[in-house]
């Protein structure tokens, strides 16, 4: 008869007497996972007592396990990784890889490939004395020339089951153990994705996973991937320190799903994770690339020092971003290249690169942001490059960098680290649609252009039509750097409506200009 909970000891547990299992502090994912393994066809409990547990290879929950902990005092911590150059080239169409030394490696094992020209994730499907032979034929070729070198690759825990609970765990990523990257190079496709290597990998279509109150910390790659899951992820009061990629990101992924809680404190760390090639996706904090779904729900998290974005959000629909803490992140405190309904309220918004941008490359809109608190951000306050039936509404944004609210068509302005301006990270060549039908009301707008006295506005419109500006509040503050305009409209604007804004005092050098064709 099946055991519906198993308790399983670290080598070093202070309480062994309460276990059904120890671990050795070798190899400690085979204990952990005959426990699992052991389970009723239905699930069941897999306990892991307060110690470290050393992880050579990820463990994978089995249907409706629930993997419980003792807070950060039940530790999953990976090993260094095997790793080995190449002894001899490996050519584009081959399966067979010659290593120095294939010690540490093992069949089933992901591993990457990485030179100075190129990354691949393959699997190993057997091993021959130093030979790796892999589970598919190599697109590239990989040469003893470019310092090629295979290393183990993989997450601590590997997800492909419904309804796994992981609950009250600490990861340890050990970042130093695991493959270095070189600044530039290109990503082959291969039989395993290539930023796999996260805390928490969910994939192949699992659904209802839940991850509650786990401490992530040190990871290679993500700290939580859900790719190509399914519906109802539940993702709550997790604490995600020293993230080498992504703190929580998913990928063609339909909701509904819940992201809340959560306490973020440093995406990006790892060198290179994403090639230098790749201008987008790297060290969010939250990043949700679902290219469509409906349904999320991102509220209550504390999101700070990311590489990129605290916030990032492409394709999501009918989704609620709110209540959230961002702070001190290198781009954009939250950024929307969205679909159409959504929100984003009630955001403290603090010291990020930029504020809110919303991008939208399709001729859609319809967002919402009402309530938001957005401040001292290096670039814009609120920013909105295309799309069409937006509210701003009852924001307070007060002593951005360079515009308060700036509406535009230029993709091009879109926010990114100082380095990257130039980019133009979007498509259609730097444009979006041209902004319209956009109401922008009740906001209080105080003391913009602080990155240069005299430059940039309250409020800027350019390239947008058919927009309500109403009952907003505009004054340029008492510090030494003040706004130019308190609210300009360009030339390239028509169809401006302007009822009951309070104007006064408001620019430097008038509080009003406009320059709108009708």
């Amino acid at each position: 008869m099946a055991i519906q909970h198993i308790v399983v000891a670290a080598f070093d547990s202070s309480h062994k007497e309460k276990a059904d299992i120890i671990c050795d502090g070798m190899d400690d994912q085979i204990r952990i996972q005959e426990a699992m393994d052991a389970l009723p066809s239905g699930g069941g409990t897999v306990e892991l007592l307060e110690g470290t547990f050393h992880i050579a290879m990820s463990i994978k929950p089995t249907k409706g396990c629930r993997l419980i902990g003792s807070g950060a005092h039940s530790i999953l911590r990976l090993t260094d990784a095997p790793n080995s150059l190449l002894a001899a080239d490996a050519h584009s169409g081959q399966a067979d890889l010659e290593v120095a030394d294939a010690a540490g490696f093992r069949a089933g094992m992901p591993i990457t490939i990485v030179s100075s020209n190129f990354r691949i994730a393959m699997r190993i499907r057997s091993i021959t004395g130093n030979t790796l032979t892999l589970d598919g034929n190599l697109p590239e070729m990989f040469t003893v020339e470019s310092n090629a070198r295979v290393w183990a690759f993989f997450p601590v825990i590997d997800v492909t089951e419904d309804d796994v609970i992981i609950k009250d765990l600490a990861i340890y990523g050990n970042r130093a153990g695991r493959a270095v990257y070189p600044p530039a190079y290109s990503y082959c496709q291969g039989t395993v994705n290539v930023e796999s290597e996260s805390g928490i990998y969910i994939h192949d279509g699992a659904k209802a996973t839940v991850v509650d109150g786990c401490y992530i910390s040190n990871t290679q790659g993500e700290g939580i991937f859900l790719n190509g899951g399914g519906s109802n992820q539940r993702f709550v009061n997790n604490r995600l320190i020293d993230i080498g990629d992504k703190g929580i990101v998913t990928c063609d992924v339909s909701g509904p799903a819940l992201i809340s809680g959560n306490y973020i404190d440093g995406a990006g760390k790892t060198p290179n994770y994403v090639s230098l090639k790749d201008v987008w996706g790297w060290g969010d904090c939250i990043n949700l690339h679902p290219c469509s779904g409906d349904g999320w729900v991102v509220t209550n998290n504390i999101l700070k020092n990311a590489l990129r974005n605290g916030i990032r959000l492409t394709g999501v629909s009918k989704s609620v971003v709110s209540n959230n803490y961002v702070s001190d992140c290198k781009d954009c405190g939250i950024i929307a290249c969205v679909r159409d309904e959504n929100t984003i309220i009630g955001n403290s918004v603090f010291r990020n690169g930029a504020g809110i941008t919303l991008a939208f490359p399709w001729d859609v809109g319809s967002t919402t942001v009402v309530g938001n608190n957005i401040s001292e951000n290096k670039r814009n306050g609120i920013m909105v490059c295309g799309g069409k039936y937006v509210i701003i509404q009852g924001n307070s944004i007060s002593h951005n960098g360079e515009h308060g609210i700036f509406i535009t068509d230029k993709a091009y302005d879109i926010p990114v680290t100082e380095e990257r301006w130039p980019e133009k990270p979007i498509r259609g060549e730097g444009h979006c649609s041209p902004s319209n039908r956009i109401i922008v009301s009740n906001n209080a707008i105080i003391a913009s252009s602080q990155r240069a006295h005299n430059t940039y506005d309250n409020i800027f419109l350019r390239c947008s039509s058919d927009i309500l500006l109403e009952g907003n509040i505009c004054y340029k503050g008492e510090g030494s750097k003040k706004p130019r305009y308190g609210l300009n409209i360009a030339n390239t604007c028509s169809y401006i409506t302007m009822r009951d804004n309070v104007l006064e005092e408001s620019g430097e050098v008038d509080n009003l200009h406009n320059e709108a064709a009708d």
